[in-house]
């Protein structure tokens, strides 16, 4: 039996054994009771091979055993670590990952750090001489079953669409049936495990006439909310959006045609989830008159008309995309890093601005603050600020200086990088230039050869602009070669940071962990504006995690230009006091602006003194009832 040729002992001669019994499973139609019943039969084994006092963690989830940052396998990973437990048991190998990778991964790193680990039904003891026999057997063992599990899922799922099955998304419109139902034939053919809602079928058809009469998207989702009308059932917000409205009639269903994969999720193998990848072979289809709200002529018409809506335009995918390989969650400073006062949502980028990701067109518009920051402004304000509280605190100065020493360092070497390929690049193109000028002099099928010729110079000439702008980086980025460079030009270096680092983003994220942006209105009118208030942290270098000396800092920074009679009220207020007879002609002499800016001056003062504040913007807690340039305008429609 395990554990009976080496006794189990614990690392404290006084102390009871300390274990740790790992319990999972893969999905949401397993019975959660199968972890509880694991630990169960883990208990019962090791009480027949230890009989001394023990202290048991119990970690266990729902989850996948090929994902990587599993929350119970990280804790019981860091419990390990501590050197302090002696004994990981698990029913088997494969309740601890099914990633062979990091399978040895975990099992050698509690070799190393003295901790037995047991897997039963492996019949795998790290105590026992032969274990990495044992461990190579059972990680085959278990990875063996990956893609064998895999192809059958796959097999059934493909045989059970084509019958009717694989009933997932249910759009505006449609119910799913179920398997009773499906198998009376009393809603369409046997099987089939969707049916339509005919009641529906008025409200799908308007859609796409207003559609057909250039109605946008978004007007269409406020029409549908008005008359109370429930999306389908997927719809989490419960309320039509422009891009849930896009979506139903993009919807092959809607003329009766389904389908099924769409697109392949293809595993990555580092963490354990997957990709969506666009299938080469197109999806499986199954048509059914049955489901259809509108025929396919009309469906081909409505998306004809949608494809003239987009200009016809093709963009750039897969390869192509400028953004490819980079996550979303990586963006410049301080895209996706300030949040919303009301609501709580992120605010992300809107072209040269920052606004509220529950105000945008194609999402929930369930947040009031509308406000627009200025992504410039931001930086322009923040930074300084940044730096001045660093001033402040012995060695972060330095450090801040370190890093962008660094971060100036990687960026010559990309640039030098990038600098030598596209040299490369435009010596080819110039000699493939050049061969073709010949060509050309030479005769031949010119209708070909000076249609190349142009492609060649087109080409050309955009990797002539890109050497520039790369070569403009570089001269910008060796302006700053030492330390001192660095210091004595700290804002300008952070600017310039700000606008091509995302490890910069990373760092000012933790820096600064809280940023609310708080909407403020003017008192002498309805516009509304953007007020930051953000909480600074000093020991961002501390791999984000709280060090027991860092400092907080509260900062409140308005993110707009104030007018001019707002931004020169306090020397009003200062110059008055001191001659309280002055007239306004002589304050707009000394001031050296018009009597009308003085005027708005008193106006401005007056009515803070009537509020009580010496804030000369108060702050909104709920929707204002008058605001400048919030009330949204229909562009088009025949409501």
């Amino acid at each position: 039996m395990l554990g009976s040729k080496v006794p189990l002992m614990p690392k404290n001669s006084n102390g009871p054994l300390k274990v740790i019994i790992l319990g999972r499973i893969s999905t949401v139609f397993q019975d959660k009771e199968n972890i509880p019943a694991s630990y169960r039969f883990v208990e019962q084994f090791l009480r027949q091979i230890y009989d001394g006092a023990t202290e048991i963690r119990h970690l266990g989830e729902q989850a996948s055993g090929m994902i990587a940052d599993r929350a119970t396998i990280m804790e019981a990973e860091e419990l390990v670590a501590t050197g302090e437990w002696d004994l990981v048991i698990v029913e088997d190998l494969s309740r601890i990952y099914r990633n062979p990778r990091y399978q040895w991964v975990f099992v050698q790193d509690c070799v190393d750090r003295k901790t037995r680990v047991i897997c039963i039904a492996d019949n795998l003891d790290t105590a026992d001489e032969n274990w990495l026999t044992m461990m190579h057997v059972a990680a085959i063992r278990h990875g063996m079953a990956i893609p064998d599990t895999r192809r059958r899922v796959r097999r059934t799922a493909t045989h059970s669409f084509h019958n009717g099955g694989m009933v997932q998304k249910i759009p505006y419109g449609y119910r799913k049936l179920s398997k009773e139902e499906a198998a009376s034939g009393q809603y369409g053919p046997v099987g089939l495990r969707i049916a339509r809602l005919s009641e529906c079928t008025p409200v799908i058809r308007e859609i796409a006439r207003r559609i057909m009469n250039g109605t946008f998207y978004d007007d269409i989702a406020d029409w549908l909310n008005e008359e109370g009308i429930e999306p389908g059932p997927y719809v989490k917000l419960r309320r039509w959006t422009g891009r849930v409205v896009e979506f139903l009639v993009r919807c092959p269903l809607l003329s009766g045609t389904r389908t099924y994969r769409n697109e392949l999720y293809e595993p990555v193998f580092r963490t354990g989830k997957h990709r969506r990848e666009p299938n080469p072979t197109g999806p499986e289809k199954e048509f059914y008159a049955e489901l259809a709200h509108i025929t396919k002529e009309e469906h081909d018409q409505l998306l004809a008309v949608l494809k003239l809506r987009k200009g016809d335009r093709d963009f750039p995918t897969g390869n192509d995309h400028p953004l490819k390989n980079r996550p979303r969650s990586r963006s410049l400073w301080p895209c996706q890093h300030p949040t919303c006062a009301v609501c709580g949502a992120r605010f992300y980028s809107w072209g040269k601005y920052l606004r509220c990701q529950n105000i945008a067109p194609k999402g929930p518009r369930t947040c009031w603050n509308h406000v627009f920051v200025d992504v410039a402004m931001i930086r322009a304000k923040v930074l300084p600020r940044v730096v001045s509280i660093l001033n402040q605190v012995p060695g972060l100065r330095d450090a801040l200086i370190q890093f962008a020493e660094l971060e100036f360092e990687r960026a010559r070497r990309r640039h030098l990088t990038s600098g030598d390929f596209h040299a490369k690049r435009i010596a080819e193109l110039e000699s493939q230039a050049a061969i073709l000028a010949k060509a050309i002099r030479r005769g031949g099928n010119l209708d070909a050869l000076v249609a190349e010729s142009a492609a060649v110079d087109a080409e050309l000439k955009e990797a002539r602009l890109e050497a520039a702008r790369l070569l403009q980086q570089a001269r910008e980025t060796n302006e700053y070669v030492s330390s001192s460079d660095i210091g004595d030009h700290l804002e300008d270096v952070l600017l310039r940071m700000a606008e091509t680092s995302f490890d910069f983003a990373d760092l000012m994220r933790r820096l600064i962990p809280e940023f609310v942006i708080q909407p403020v209105q003017a008192l002498d009118c309805g516009q509304v504006r953007p007020r930051g208030k953000l909480v600074l942290r000093t020991d961002a270098w501390s791999s984000g995690r709280e060090s027991e000396c860092g400092q907080e800092f509260s900062i409140d920074i308005d993110l707009f230009e104030y007018p001019l009679h707002v931004r020169r009220l306090p020397e009003y207020v200062q110059l008055l006091a001191a001659n309280p007879k002055m007239s306004v002609q002589a304050i707009a002499s000394a001031f050296g602006v018009n009597k009308s800016t003085v005027e708005l001056m008193a106006k401005y003062h007056r009515l803070m003194l009537e509020a009580g504040t010496t804030d000369p913007y108060r702050q909104l807690h709920e929707k204002p009832q008058h605001s400048s340039r919030w009330r949204r305008r229909k562009r088009t429609g025949d409501e």
